[in-house]
């Protein structure tokens, strides 16, 4: 049986609307009064690979990001609502990966996540219902696709002599994975959904 890594955003769920906006950015506005100056701040850049690999805490960039506004919103309400409303599965793909299981092959999940919401996703019940383990960048220490994610991703799995299949939605993460010895697949998020779980399901014929 194999061992089969899946990414989590852009592939067990659709975080993105065709038009590359976040689904939680939708009602986010008029739900929390939170305006695009400051939706775009919440997810810093300069700070966004320090939160990732767990040296900085999110919690600590949003508590400063509020006060600098006079914002009266609390930490907690936004990362409760941004979590739930970040959720947009895609059933297809839970399906493809319960045949995977049922067929006895081991699944895991590794993203690039702060430690809030990498927590968050081990205690979902999809999530402990099909994979082994969550292995997120802020546990790992590197984000993808640094070749240390996948060497330390390779060394938590113990699969030495084992072709490790990887499935992410950016080629960077893809060909980085590759590199490694991982048999890398690309879920293509620029297709329509059908088509996506279509290509992926061919890609693992041979597993199935």
């Amino acid at each position: 049986m194999g061992i089969i890594v899946s990414d989590f955003d852009g592939v067990i769920v659709r975080s993105r609307r065709s038009d590359k906006t976040f689904v939680w950015q939708q009602t986010i506005e008029s739900d929390l009064g939170l305006s695009k100056e400051i939706q775009a701040k919440l997810f810093p850049t300069t700070q966004w690979t320090d939160i990732l690999v767990g040296n900085e805490a999110f919690e600590r960039h949003l508590a400063s990001l509020f006060r600098q506004h006079n914002l009266t919103i609390s930490v907690d309400t936004f990362i409760d609502y941004w979590l739930s409303k970040d959720l947009n599965w895609h059933p297809d793909v839970l399906g493809l990966f319960r045949d995977l299981k049922s067929q006895g092959h081991q699944l895991f999940i590794a993203t690039n996540q702060d430690k809030v919401r990498a927590n968050f996703l081990r205690n979902l019940p999809e999530v402990q219902e099909l994979f082994s383990e969550v292995f997120a960048s802020s546990d790992l220490g590197f984000v993808k696709p640094s070749p240390d994610f996948f060497r330390c991703l390779k060394q938590k799995l113990g699969a030495r002599d084992t072709r490790v299949v990887f499935v992410d939605d950016s080629l960077n993460n893809v060909s980085a994975a590759d590199e490694l010895g991982f048999l890398g697949i690309h879920f293509d998020p620029d297709l329509d959904p059908n088509s996506s779980v279509m290509s992926l399901r061919a890609a693992l014929s041979p597993l199935l």
